[in-house]
């Protein structure tokens, strides 16, 4: 699981918090929760509320978030290849069937 789904599901269980708790909950510089933060921003997972120095993170709930859509920009770049690679590969086999077939 990638830091950014941690820090969401931290943000879940607790219901609204600061990014110093989640600094100090993940061991985070203040930097690498902010970074994280305004990923989960970007792409509508969480919202902020309040003004510096009194700042705090809400998770929105998304009645997609079980799907596999959900995962996809967590699969590592290898990954990735392989389904790519194997796709391709499944493609091949059903055009030499069809081939195969008309053939003979």
């Amino acid at each position: 699981m990638t830091t950014k789904r941690k820090i969401l599901q931290y943000i879940r269980k607790n219901q609204k918090v600061s990014p110093k708790e989640i600094a100090d909950h993940f061991e985070l510089s203040r930097q690498g929760v902010h970074k994280h933060l305004k990923s989960l921003l970007e792409k509508d997972k969480a919202y902020k509320v309040g003004k510096p120095p009194k700042v705090f993170y809400i998770a929105k709930k998304e009645k997609s978030e079980d799907t596999i859509d959900s995962y996809v920009s967590d699969i590592p770049k290898e990954v990735e290849n392989f389904i790519e690679a194997y796709s391709n590969f499944a493609t091949w086999c059903n055009i030499y069937v069809i081939l195969r077939v008309h053939i003979t």
